[in-house]
Parts: structure tokens; sequence; C-alpha cells
């Protein structure tokens, strides 16, 4: 009996021992199983579009519609994805949103308002775009300068050839600029009709270095018009004026307006007479040191404007295809009209006295500033800054004017 019962006691217990292995095994592959499930439900929740291969696959992101990939095998990527606070991803390229705030800041910010390609990577202006768009990720000006300015210049180019060829003829103008470090440029503007429509681009705006000699200048010119081919198809070739005015050009000056760029006046708090004063030269500097020619090499400007009108009245057998500049020739009329009007030249001198001490001296500026008065300052080559000089001065009242010359004991009146 107690053999049997022994017997049966261990038999019985050995369908239990077997029983309770085959039920861990059965629960660890529900639990495979299930955790399968919830890693797929969780992959489905929070993306889209999911597409695989052998190796890969991708799927996009419902929260910033990123795309993401990673191996078959492991969810890592997808994992540390979806882990991130949205507010620290970043949009993807050619995101709808990246791509539009992207070009505007070249197009707008550093093309049309010339800042430079560092400000994409100032602290401010990072902080800035984080306000604007948090997930918006600053472009490097490492990838400004070797992918993004590189496509829009050749865009750019395909562009102004697209309007070479579609013109039937094509005039020029050609000019020479002067920045503040007497570094010279060659600019060369197109201008022709299309589709009745008046078009105006900027062909080439190229340094020069060294000495400015025809052979260079030709060499530049030969090359665009070879480029763009359109030498069959020039007009007209506008340049500055012969070179017994190229003095004039370079100290054009409305009658009565030579003592405000005179350097025997200068004015100051201290002295009680503008006729007394001595200039240091103070018109020379701030932003009209990139127009006026005399704060850089006049003589190599001078035989450079030389060389463009010898150069280009031999282009063509046609006298007529070079042609004088008409806004200076016009402005040459102009200047030896008013020389005849003794009456106006005079009240134009009292408005360069005026506009001097202006910029010389501050008690006078801070005080027509008080009267909601400003003068801009007079250039010798844009001839419109001394008209707008002028027509700044007639429009603050007289007795207002004359009551702070009077204080500062200013012998000018109006």
């Amino acid at each position: 009996m107690m053999n049997n019962t022994e017997s049966e006691s261990t038999s019985s217990d050995a369908p239990s021992s077997s029983s309770i292995t085959i039920l861990t095994s059965k629960s660890n592959d529900e639990a495979i199983s299930k955790e399968q499930h919830f890693s797929k439900t969780i992959r489905d929740q929070f993306f889209t579009n999911i597409s695989k291969n052998e190796k890969n696959w991708s799927a996009t992101c419902l929260i910033c519609n990123e795309i993401v990939f990673d191996n078959v095998s492991v969810t890592s990527n997808v994992n540390r994805h979806r882990s991130s606070p949205p507010s620290k991803q970043s949009y993807p390229a050619d995101h709808r949103r990246q791509r539009p705030l992207h070009d505007a800041i070249v197009q707008e910010l550093i093309i049309e308002l010339g800042l430079p390609l560092s400000l994409v990577e100032r602290p401010e202006f990072i902080k800035f775009m984080s306000i604007v768009d948090p997930k918006f990720k600053t472009t490097s000006r490492r990838t400004l300068t070797r992918s993004t300015i590189p496509l829009l210049y050749n865009k750019m180019h395909d562009l102004l050839k697209e309007f070479c060829s579609r013109a039937e003829y094509i005039s020029l103008t050609l000019d020479i600029w002067t920045d503040r470090r007497t570094r010279s440029f060659f600019s060369i503007t197109g201008h022709a009709i299309i589709d009745t429509e008046f078009k105006s681009y900027v062909l080439c705006f190229l340094p020069l270095q060294g000495s400015h000699t025809s052979e260079k200048l030709f060499e530049y010119y030969d090359l665009l018009i070879n480029e763009f081919q359109i030498k069959n198809k020039l007009c007209r070739i506008v340049t500055d004026n012969a070179s017994h005015n190229i003095k004039a050009f370079e100290n054009l000056i409305i009658p009565g307006f030579e003592s405000y760029f005179s350097d025997d006046d200068n004015d100051n708090d201290t002295n009680d007479d503008l006729s007394e004063n001595h200039d240091n030269g103070s018109d020379m500097s701030g932003d009209d040191c990139y127009d006026n020619p005399a704060t850089s090499n006049s003589m190599p400007m001078q035989d450079t404007l030389n060389i463009i009108k010898d150069s280009f009245d031999n282009l063509s057998s046609k006298s007529e295809l070079r042609i004088p500049c008409f806004a200076h020739t016009l402005q040459l009329v102009i200047k030896n009209g008013l020389e005849e009007a003794i009456c106006i030249k005079q009240a134009i001198y009292k408005v360069s006295k005026i506009a001097k001490l202006a910029h010389s001296s501050t008690t006078f500026a801070d005080k027509l500033e008080t009267i909601g008065g400003s003068i801009p300052k007079p250039n010798k080559t844009r001839w419109n800054s001394q008209l707008h000089a002028v027509q700044k001065i007639l429009e603050i009242q007289s007795t207002q004017l004359n009551s702070i010359l009077t204080e500062l004991k200013k012998r000018i009146y109006v």
C-alpha cells in the first residue's frame, strides 16, 4: 500500500512538474507576443507611411512630419525620435515651414539688405529665430557659402542668359565704382525691351586689381558679350562723358554750394561767425566716402574713364555706338544755367552755409532736431543730394531757423 501510494504520488507529481514547465513556456510566448503587439501599436500611433525593404524601413512622424529611418532589426532611431520633446525637434530641410523661412533669410536679409553671412551664426539671431519658430533649424554660414549662394548665383546667371537670348536689341551701361578702401569695381548693366516692358539687369560686377588698362577692361567686356552672346545685339553703349568733362563730373557742384565743399571753412560750437571758421575736412567722412572720389585715388579713376571712352569709341565703325551719360550731360546744363542766375546763386550760398553748419555743429544739429528739422548731407557726385538739402531747409520755418541762428550767434539769416 505504501509503495503503491508512493508510486502514485510520485507519478502524480511528475505530470504536475511537467505541466508547470509547459505553462511557463507558454506564458513567455504570450508575453513576447504582447510586447511585439504593444511596440507595433506605439509605432502605428506615432508614425505613418511605414515602408520596408530588405535592410531598412522608414516612417513619417505624425507630430513633426519628419521621416525617420532605421534598420529592420532595430528601432533605436524611432524610439529616440519618439522620446525627444517636440520642442527640441527640428524641421527637415524640405519641410514646408523650414524652406520658406530659410529662403526669406537669404533673399530678404542677406541679399536685399546686404547683411553679412555671419548673421546666421550670431547668438541673437538664433535666439530670435527660435522665438519665431522653435523647430526652425538655422543654416550655417559654411552651408550658405558653399551651397546656398552658389546655387542662387547659378540660377540668376541662367535667368540673365534667358534675358539676353530673348532680347532683340541690348544697350549697355558701363561704370566704375570705388569703395571706402579705394577698391575699384567694373560693372556692366544690360537694358532691353521685352514684351513691351523695359528691363534692366546688372550683367557683371567685377573687381579691378592693379592698373586699369584698356586690355584688361576689354578682356572683361569681351568675356561678357561672348558669354551672353549679345555681340550682334548691341545698339548703344553708355559711358561717362568725354575726357574734358571728367573733372567736371567729379566736382559737379550747384553754383552757390562751393562753400559747403570748400576746405577753408569749419563750423564748431565755439566760433561765432561762419566766415571765420576753418574746415578740417569733416565733410569727407561717414557714408560719403563711398561716393566722393576725393577719398580714393582720383587720378586712377580719371585714367580709367579715359580708357573706357577711348576703348569703346573703337568698338564699332558707327560713331554713335558709344553715347555719353544723359544725366551727367543734363546736370552740366543745369550747372551752367545757374551760373548766370546771380540772385539764385546768393540764396543757394546761404543754404550751403546752413547745411554745412548742421553737419559740423552738434549744438545746431540738436536744436534743429528739437523742432523736427533735419538736413541731408550734400555730396559732390550725387547731384540730387544738393537739391534735397535745399528742399529740407525750405521746409523749416524761417522764424524758427533765424531764432536758432541768433541764439548760436551765427550771422546767417533767411
